[in-house]
């Protein structure tokens, strides 16, 4: 049997980190901006980036930026494409933002200062990952892989408010926010979290190691094959 073929819709730049992902988990990266739904893959992976065009949900702008609606355009149609043929489908960051809205879900546009904590200052004055805890829901994904209450990274200002239809909540951080859900039927999932940059156990508690999370999806993928 053959690796199953991953299609990666991402931004118009670096995408190595989930190429990288991919290939350790023994899938094949196809690596797409605003990838065609023609492409044939056997699972989508949708990953982060900038925001969703709220007036492509048919809401006000009330903090949305970095938007990029061509990219909305394609993100919803492979949605809607893979949904309807039953293949595994992951988003990240963005990407969980993306699933969670074609599925109808409702989208907080800006955390806001009280709870932005999930941008770190670097010393370079860049910013990036702030790693933090979640509770997992019993009997879930990630409950499976990674226990009760894992150690993951974020780097966002917008969130999932309520996730869309067939999703369940399967993770939420320690301040509330949705950071996790699948599909109660489909192999379909999503994180807030960039288990794409997970890989060490350090710290207090158990860092989640991200490569648990792609392994599983590509097993998943593995089955269109069969």
């Amino acid at each position: 049997m053959r690796a199953p073929r991953i299609l990666i819709s991402g931004i118009l730049g670096d995408r190595s980190k989930y190429e990288l992902a991919i290939r350790r988990a023994g899938g094949v990266p196809l690596s797409c901006y605003c990838p065609s739904v023609f492409l044939p893959a056997e699972g989508l992976v949708l990953g982060g980036g900038g925001d969703i065009d709220p007036t492509f949900l048919g809401l006000e702008n009330q903090g949305s930026r970095d938007i990029d609606l061509a990219r909305d355009l394609a993100e919803f149609a492979l949605v809607r494409v893979f949904l309807a043929q039953n293949k595994p489908i992951l988003g990240i960051c963005r990407g969980h933002q993306v699933l969670n809205a074609a599925l109808g879900g409702r989208l907080l546009q800006d955390i806001g200062l009280a709870l932005e904590c999930f941008h770190s200052p670097t010393p370079l004055g860049m910013r990036g990952d702030l790693y933090h805890t979640i509770l997992t829901e019993e009997a879930s994904l990630l409950d499976h892989l990674y226990g009760p209450v894992a150690l993951v990274n974020s780097w966002h200002h917008q969130a999932v408010e309520s996730v869309g239809e067939g999703m369940r909540i399967t993770a939420r951080s320690e301040s509330g926010l949705i950071e996790a859900s699948e599909h109660e039927e489909l192999p379909v999932y999503s994180v807030q979290f960039h288990p794409e940059r997970l890989r060490i156990k350090e710290g207090p508690c158990f860092l989640a190691d991200g490569d648990l999370l792609f392994t599983h999806f590509v097993e998943q993928c593995k089955q269109q094959l069969e």
